[in-house]
């Protein structure tokens, strides 16, 4: 049996960043082997995952890839338990490998991903590792593919909204494509493009506003503050009637914009 020393814990702490005395714990129960360590490590993460089956998983975020060499996209959405959880480091580094290797994949349900090979394991052992250290239940919820088009994507700062945006094209605008997600994010417009939008709905968002009050003899001189305003504003040089999404952000034609917030 090979002793134990204090290097070979970090060493493979580095390697696994399980705690300090997991991995004592590990080397022990290994007779000092790396790999066995290792692949005993795998198994309390996975006892670690169905202990914790029964919990809610109440938060997450969402990840987003895009690689328009390969002319491929993806979005996913994973769970776990806390908020504090959803924005530590190894969660979001997870949720981006996850993102990459969604986009890889040729399968379209997330049983089968889980399954597929992911930095020396799979996906499901990938996400286990995670659990292992934060102690909580990690579900990859949902995930979509996108290939054969142009890309963008965006995600909120605390990764509670993203965008993946497909448009036709030859060559891609990474910062446009980027602006153009970031504002289907902020506004979540109904409509892709001009020639989708009804006219009934048009003419509603870009009519104006006719007043709700009814001029009295004390009143007839001086309308409502509210009112005033409103019409100075609409009178200022320059003024646009329109307000609609569209005019202001064009987006590609024969967009898909799926976008995502943990529900």
């Amino acid at each position: 049996m090979a002793a134990v020393t204090p290097q070979m814990v970090k060493q493979l702490r580095d390697r696994t960043d399980q705690p300090m005395g997991l991995c004592k714990q590990a080397l022990d129960e290994s007779t000092g082997d790396m790999e066995k360590a290792i692949e005993w490590l795998q198994k309390q993460n996975s006892k670690m995952t169905a202990k914790r089956e029964g919990n809610e998983t109440a938060e997450g975020r969402i990840g987003v890839f895009a690689d328009n060499a390969a002319k491929v996209a993806a979005i996913v959405e994973m769970r776990c338990e806390s908020a504090p959880s959803a924005k530590s480091d190894q969660f979001v580094a997870l949720t981006a490998d996850l993102a990459k290797a969604a986009a890889a994949t040729k399968t379209a349900d997330v049983a089968s991903l889980l399954v597929e090979p992911l930095g020396g394991g799979t996906v499901q052992t990938r996400i286990e590792a995670v659990v292992g250290v934060i102690r909580e239940k990690m579900v990859l919820h949902r995930f979509q593919k996108l290939d054969g088009g142009v890309y963008g994507g965006y995600v909120h700062h605390d990764g509670s909204v993203g965008v993946v945006i497909e448009c036709k094209g030859e060559t891609a605008n990474d910062e446009l494509l980027r602006d153009v997600a970031a504002h289907i994010a902020a506004l979540n417009p109904p409509y892709a493009v001009t020639s989708d939008v009804p006219r009934t709905w048009s003419r509603r968002k870009r009519g104006w506003s006719r007043p709700t009050w009814t001029p009295t003899r004390k009143t007839r001189a001086s309308p409502p503050t509210s009112w005033k305003r409103s019409r100075k504003v609409s009178s200022a040089p320059g003024c646009r009637k329109s307000s609609s999404a569209s005019s202001r952000w064009p987006t590609p034609a024969s967009t898909r914009t799926p976008a995502w917030a943990p529900r």
